[in-house]
């Protein structure tokens, strides 16, 4: 049995060959989708919830990868940024490093086990909060006016040994007065 074709270019009916005779188009390949034996279009129970299955699967990766980030993310968040008690007013403002305050070794910011070394307690010191771009030298700069009295700092602060280079933005330090300044 032939069958006929419309040409889908110039949309002339009832063509018998392989090549429309109006416009020169190809047919070769309709021809043969046609001729194809069709499908049954029932669909079953099980192809109905087959395509749902991989979709459910990628749902619980997606949400097992997420729940797994976040608690790695916490994870690491406390590990890296020690927990900081409350902090009274009178700490908040910039201390001068020529003012003595004087330090209570029970009463510590940082919510650590190591206790500061009681040797950069006598003579006195202050806490300093970590801000953006700080590291060790600029801070004994700042404070002490010169560069390289940053190993005070990591004496007063056993949590820093090991990573003086890594601060914490947030992080409470104390910093030990000078000698020249204590009375």
């Amino acid at each position: 049995m032939k069958t006929y074709l419309t040409c889908p270019v110039c949309d002339r009916p009832k063509i018998e060959g392989n090549i429309c005779p109006n416009c020169e188009t190809d047919l070769s390949l309709i021809r043969t989708l046609t001729e194809l034996p069709e499908l049954p279009s029932v669909p079953t129970k099980s192809t109905a919830i087959m395509p749902l299955v991989p979709i459910g699967v990628a749902i619980l990766i997606l949400l097992l990868g997420i729940s797994l980030g976040a608690v790695g993310n916490s994870f690491y968040v406390q590990q890296r940024q020690p927990a900081v008690a409350s902090i009274s007013p009178a700490l908040k403002t910039t201390v001068s490093p020529q003012v003595n305050p004087t330090v209570n070794p029970t009463q510590s910011l940082v919510a650590t086990s190591k206790k500061p070394d009681e040797e950069s307690l006598l003579c006195g010191g202050f806490y300093y909060k970590v801000k953006r771009g700080d590291s060790l030298s600029l801070i004994a700069k700042k404070l002490y006016g010169d560069v390289n009295l940053w190993p005070r700092i990591v004496a007063a602060n056993s949590n820093l040994k090991g990573r003086v280079n890594t601060l914490a933005i947030g992080e409470i330090l104390l910093v030990p007065n000078l000698e020249v300044n204590c009375l």
